[in-house]
């Protein structure tokens, strides 16, 4: 008695093991290969012995690796007069073997058989952990089986890390380097080396996994979890704000026009630095025209006025936030990725002991090592530990007057998204602008 049966294979490098599928009628018996076609040969078997009445396969490409393989199989099937369907892909369903012959078709299988041999190849080497296809980031070339420092580009690389973790300022540390190495980049290349996990040592793919530790690392991780936290800090700020030179840039706003404040500067004739800086509405909220329009505000005056308010304020805010247990989190992430590197020790041990094979401790190691990727990730995001310790520092007034403006800078935008003005007039007599309330990121 003929069967009807389904074959189903599955390359284990490009996917994953799918939904079951709707045949659309009833099937016998079901032959699945995951990797080889071992399961496929039995059923050839079958086909040779007039077992096999209809056979339903997913796409024409299940049936081998290259056109000749395939053809040798539809020419087996059509020799034993098996009616061949095909659910999902390249061949219409219920077509007649023959219609391969159509050159058109037998074009495009070929090149997609081809473009399905190299995103295989580029698997195999993401399993191996080897450096994804082109060329090496600036500061590495390309080694054997990874990337190595090219220590003459590294050491630019390193001064911008350092420059921008010194003054959060991006264009600044595009500027830096220009002037320091005579290396132009623009500013989107800039950025790119900021977040560029191979910088860190770590591989990325196209596919969007990260594998960690995997080649030597410009920057510690100490210093990409500072990187990531500036350059998210930063999202909040137009880009040359994010950049400026002065500490209160892009936080000030008019709590009456509620206007952004901008910094403006004189200077007396023939002179290189500012004599007077001060802060203006950009624009006024009330209008150009308005007879009431906000007057401006001495910078330097609104710095003092802002640290004496942070100064009081700060230690109560972090101590009635709700803040979490960073410790903790980072202890759970930690011992998450400790378990993770057991688990790849333990898949070693499998191997050697004969229960697994080398396919399958490669794709068992890549999945543990991207879910490690994934952990690091969270553990980078976390916040210091130490904030009432630091907010302890801050709130002490000697402490904010030996730092120069990138540094007050910094402190700022860690722990403010915002600071509000206001204004009193008083007769004809100078306005006194006041800090009526800061906003915290907590």
């Amino acid at each position: 008695m003929t069967q009807t049966v389904a074959y189903i294979y599955h390359d284990p490098i490009l996917e994953s093991v799918t939904e079951p599928i709707d045949w659309e009628i009833d099937v016998q018996n079901l032959y699945v290969d995951l990797g080889d076609r071992q399961a496929l040969g039995q059923l050839m078997q079958l086909v040779n012995q007039g077992a096999i009445h209809t056979l339903l396969i997913r796409q024409i490409r299940d049936l081998g690796d290259s056109i000749e393989s395939i053809l040798h199989v539809l020419n087996q099937l059509e020799h034993a007069k098996v009616a061949l369907r095909v659910m999902q892909g390249d061949l219409p369903k219920g077509a007649d073997p023959n219609w391969i012959q159509q050159l058109q078709w037998l074009q495009e299988l070929n090149q997609d058989q081809h473009r399905q041999a190299i995103q295989k190849g580029h698997a195999r080497n993401r399993l191996a952990a080897l450096p994804p296809p082109g060329r090496a980031p600036f500061g590495y070339r390309r080694g054997k089986d990874r990337y190595v420092i090219d220590r003459a580009a590294a050491s630019i690389v390193k001064d911008f890390f350092e420059n921008f973790l010194l003054y959060g300022s991006l264009r600044g540390a595009v500027r830096f380097i220009n002037q320091k190495h005579q290396k132009k980049i623009s500013i989107s290349t800039g950025r790119n080396w900021l977040t560029n996990p191979a910088y860190r040592g770590d591989l990325a793919y196209k596919n969007g996994d990260v594998i960690l530790n995997t080649h030597p690392p410009l920057v510690s991780r100490e210093e990409a979890a500072q990187v990531d936290r500036l350059l998210r800090r930063n999202q909040t700020l137009a880009p040359k704000t994010a950049s400026a030179a002065r500490s209160l840039a892009g936080l000030v706003s008019c709590a009456q026009c509620q206007a952004k404040l901008a910094i403006t500067s004189t200077r007396s004739r023939g002179s290189k630095t500012p004599n007077y800086l001060y802060l203006r509405p950009n624009p006024c909220g009330k209008g150009p025209s308005a007879p009431d329009r906000c007057p401006l505000a001495d910078y330097n005056q609104v710095l003092k006025k802002t640290i004496q308010r942070i100064c009081r304020e700060l230690p109560q805010r972090v101590s009635q936030a709700q803040l979490p247990n960073i410790e903790q989190l980072k202890s759970q992430i930690q011992q998450q990725l400790q378990a993770q590197e057991a688990r790849l020790t333990q898949l070693i041990q499998l191997k050697e002991n004969g229960i697994l094979d080398e396919n399958t401790l490669q794709i068992r190691s890549y999945q543990i090592r991207v879910e490690m990727g994934t952990l690091q990730d969270r553990l980078s995001q976390l916040p210091p530990a130490s904030l009432s310790m630091i907010s302890r520092s801050v709130s002490i007034p000697e402490f904010w007057q030996d730092l120069s403006e990138a540094e007050r800078r910094f402190y700022f935008r860690e722990f403010l998204k915002g600071i509000w003005l206001t204004y009193s007039a008083k007769g004809k007599g100078e306005p006194t602008w006041r800090v009526q309330s800061l906003d915290f990121v907590f």
